[in-house]
């Protein structure tokens, strides 16, 4: 007397139908399919989307306190306020490399 094996096969998961690409037998053949496309469109894409992101940053001032005027009375209000005076700008290396 013999024992018989029955396979069972799962109409779901990685060996069945269902999980086949469309192009071929493999599972996830869409997604290689996709892989192997032609790369220049894509990399042309996403150098234009690039550019297009890119421009608004062209026209861009610098605002008025990166300006020397401006620092300079940063500085000076820094200065009369004490702040920082051990290592800062209220000290007196600071305040003699500033001609101060």
């Amino acid at each position: 007397m013999g024992v018989t094996v029955l396979k069972y096969q799962a109409p779901y998961g990685t060996g069945t139908t269902l999980a086949m690409g469309p192009s071929s037998g493999r599972a996830g053949a869409g997604i290689f399919s996709f892989l192997q496309m032609t790369k220049s469109p894509m990399l042309l894409g996403i150098g234009a989307s690039m550019a297009i992101c890119a421009v608004p940053f062209l026209f861009i001032k610098d605002p008025e306190s990166c300006g020397p005027e401006y620092q300079a009375a940063q500085r000076a209000y820094m200065r009369y306020h004490n702040m920082n005076p051990i290592e800062g700008v209220s000290s007196k290396k600071a305040r003699a490399a500033d001609g101060h």
